[in-house]
């Protein structure tokens, strides 16, 4: 199953990803999926995947990022802002994007 997700950037553009198991990492460091070179945004910041639960929940990890977790399910429109980043759940999750 995967995660679809809705990223607009700062200014304006748009780019769709399908997220797997392992997640979307994002954060400043060059290594994530999605590098927000923010002052207030940590080094690894948050992992969004899919939940082996049919909750969406955030789980702060001492010292790691912070896991927002999404349900096989839905919760479409869903969105994680960080500064001028928007991070949107398009459709449900395990569906494929057309």
């Amino acid at each position: 199953m995967q995660i679809n997700v809705l990223i607009t950037y700062p200014d304006g553009e748009q780019r769709c990803v399908r997220v797997g198991p392992a997640g979307l990492r994002v954060g400043r460091a060059p290594d994530n999926d999605l590098v927000v070179p923010l002052a207030g945004v940590a080094q690894y910041h948050v992992v969004i995947r899919l939940a082996h639960e049919g909750l969406t929940r955030l789980r702060p990890t001492a010292g790691r990022p912070l896991v927002v977790e999404v349900p096989a399910g839905g919760d479409a429109g869903a969105a994680i802002r960080l500064g001028g980043y928007t991070i949107r759940l398009t459709e449900q999750a395990g569906r494929a994007a057309a």
